[in-house]
């Protein structure tokens, strides 16, 4: 067996190991087995990565994101809220993933094709899943039914960002504007966010759509990027979470849209978990069981806007974290005037969309993680094709 392909094999098992379908973690042997696999391949990842730095160097954005989550570990052993284990399974994964994609520095297309590879092989069989049970494939507890092979309906977003992202990428390194692969995949997108009918998820896909697979994307103005949209996230979450923005046009929002001010209960939720950052600001709460968050914010996971969750999570101290991380990928991404760029800069708006009114899921955030390595390290995405 010749060395690439042995490499397409590993990385194609590590990505099983770390990001299993969210229905695999129904059977209790497999979680077993998965999170014993999961310390080892850490364990390797960390020696190999050991031996790596070494000769080229530690990543700085790696630096930050693991201190995100060391932030993150550290406020839950503070709180008492959950257990350890919990907390330092996204840190463990997190940096499995970008330690490898850093390691894999001459093999970049490699790895982005077993990546994209992985992700559409679950996405298509998610799909078929939607399909064929409409109402949902498994129940969950208090009997929700909207279950597919990726979990909760909401979860399927965070699978089609990074797997389009990799596949545009992976046109761009062959010199290819776009495939039949990359048509596919956009169409199962589509078809997958209507069918589970998630707000958000329709507002990236249509994105990720105008801007990536449409000629429009060449028409798209030079201001909207990744800084100027994290800009105006962040002044959304101002101006609706706090001051309620929404409230001045009532008269649209409900009398020409019939649509509720409150997001559908979110702002509860809001009000809620402002609430108790306040009691606890800097260092937050970290991982919390379902039932004890459940009774802060009246809900068992997550605030329902990222950057809340964030300041909940690990309070400032694990925002200004944040902030650096994509200080570092903004400053990158504005000195590369590639496709590359481009297509890294419309994926991050995607993420911002998505983090407005959208539950966080820790099982997956991982890949956003990598994600943002892809952006950091977006000159080592070459091709003879320049924007």
């Amino acid at each position: 067996m010749k060395d690439k392909e042995l490499l397409y094999i590993l990385l194609f098992c590590e990505f099983f190991i770390v990001i299993p379908p969210e229905y695999f973690r129904l059977n209790a042997t497999f979680v077993s087995i998965s999170r014993i696999c999961q310390f080892l391949v850490f364990a390797i990842c960390m020696m190999l990565y050991i031996r790596f730095i070494l000769k080229y160097g530690v990543s700085k954005l790696l630096i930050l994101i693991c201190l995100f989550w060391s932030i993150f570990v550290l406020s839950t052993f503070v709180n008492k809220g959950g257990d350890i284990i919990s907390a330092l399974k996204p840190f463990i994964t997190t940096f499995i993933l970008c330690s490898t994609f850093d390691m894999c520095k001459n093999s970049r297309h490699i790895f982005l094709q077993t990546f994209s590879f992985y992700l559409e092989i679950i996405i298509f069989i998610n799909f078929l899943t939607i399909v064929i049970f409409p109402k949902g494939l498994y129940l969950t507890i208090g009997n929700e039914n909207a279950h597919f092979f990726l979990g909760h309906r909401n979860n399927s977003i965070e699978y089609i960002i990074p797997a389009i992202c990799s596949r545009m990428l992976l046109n761009f390194m062959n010199s290819k504007k776009n495939t039949f692969s990359s048509f596919i995949l956009f169409v199962i997108a589509i078809f997958t966010v209507i069918l589970t009918w998630s707000a958000n998820a329709i507002l990236v896909v249509a994105f990720l759509v105008f801007s990536l697979m449409l000629p429009t994307g060449k028409i798209i103005p030079k201001i909207l990027n990744a800084f100027n949209f994290f800009a105006i996230y962040l002044s959304s979450c101002i101006l609706i979470i706090i001051y309620r923005l929404q409230e001045k046009f009532e008269w649209l929002i409900v009398g020409i849209l019939h649509k509720s001010l409150d997001f559908t209960y979110r702002t509860y939720i809001w009000d809620k978990a402002l609430k108790w950052i306040k009691k606890s600001p800097f260092i937050g709460y970290g991982y919390e069981n379902e039932i004890l968050k459940r009774s802060k914010i009246s809900h068992p996971n997550s605030c329902h806007n990222y950057m809340l969750d964030f300041f909940y999570m690990g309070g400032i101290v694990l925002v200004i974290d944040l902030f650096l991380c994509l200080f570092l990928i903004f400053k990158k991404l504005r000195n590369n005037k590639t496709w590359a760029s481009k297509i890294l800069s419309y994926t991050l708006c995607g993420y911002f969309i998505l983090w407005f009114a959208t539950p966080i899921h820790l099982n997956t955030l991982n890949m956003m993680f990598l994600i943002f390595m892809f952006a950091y390290e977006v000159n080592s995405f070459t091709s003879k094709r320049m924007v």
